[in-house]
């Protein structure tokens, strides 16, 4: 409060002194003519009063373009100031958007590193090995978790637990992350299931939506029906087959050798 009312203080104390400097200032060239022209008791014949205009026409002149000059320089001064405050609150905005962006990678990273981190509990890794090979060992686990669902489009959460040696409710938090992170997109029912809905059958049943207005249940239900595919592809059926069949001979191989250990 004190350095405020010393500031205020010498602010005030420089305008008088302006002021002073300003009284102190002798008249200009263009004032003494007039002081000249309009003095009473100022002898001038014809010729000098004429001579006395065109001069005073002349510094009038002068006198306004220098004016001029000033107005423009101030205008100058002004822009160049206002220039000068949006590049700093330019370069202000970049270095915070900046700093934000880095935020936003380190939060993006750790929450990938502990989103690995809870997968990798997940799966049980039959053997040990590098981080390297690990981190592969989980990725397929992973693409394999997240194949076996596309495919088949609907599925029930304890065929996923029987299929890969997993809890229920590992099952539901494994495909609530998935959804999270846009590894993979569908809704999940009361009655144990996942239904995997593309990111294009989102769009169009938002379009659908869009277009109609207000929608009633059942039309909505009905439209979902023909815009959602509910069953597997004719190839993705062939892959479901073909699993099943590998799965089948993968029994019998480890029967017969159990039997010829037997013997």
């Amino acid at each position: 409060m004190a350095q405020r009312l010393q500031r205020n203080r010498r602010r005030e104390d420089s305008d008088d002194d302006q002021g002073e400097e300003e009284k102190q200032q002798p008249p200009n060239q263009l004032e003494l003519i007039e002081q000249q022209l309009n003095d009473p008791d100022a002898k001038l014949t014809k010729k000098e009063i004429q001579k006395l205009q065109k001069k005073h026409e002349k510094e009038k002149m002068k006198d306004a373009m220098k004016q001029q000059r000033e107005a423009e320089q101030q205008r100058r001064l002004e822009q160049e100031h206002k220039e000068e405050e949006i590049e700093n609150k330019r370069k202000f905005e970049e270095e915070l958007k900046l700093e934000e962006e880095r935020k936003k990678k380190e939060e993006e990273e750790k929450k990938e590193q502990e989103e690995y981190n809870k997968w990798k509990e997940m799966f049980a890794v039959e053997e040990a090995g590098t981080n390297e090979e690990e981190g592969e060992e989980y990725e397929n686990k992973l693409q394999q978790f997240i194949e076996f669902i596309e495919i088949r489009k609907v599925v029930l959460f304890e065929d996923l637990a029987a299929e890969f040696s997993l809890s229920t409710k590992d099952i539901i938090d494994r495909i609530q992350r998935l959804m999270e992170t846009g590894r993979i997109s569908g809704i999940t029912d009361d009655r144990g299931k996942f239904i995997h809905i593309t990111q294009q059958e989102f769009d169009a049943v938002a379009r659908y939506i869009k277009i109609k207005g207000r929608v009633s249940k059942s039309d909505l239900q009905t439209e979902c029906n023909r815009l959602v595919r509910m069953q597997p592809r004719a190839e993705d059926r062939a892959k479901i087959q073909q699993e099943q069949k590998n799965l089948l001979e993968k029994v019998e191989k480890q029967f017969i050798k159990e039997e010829e250990v037997k013997a």
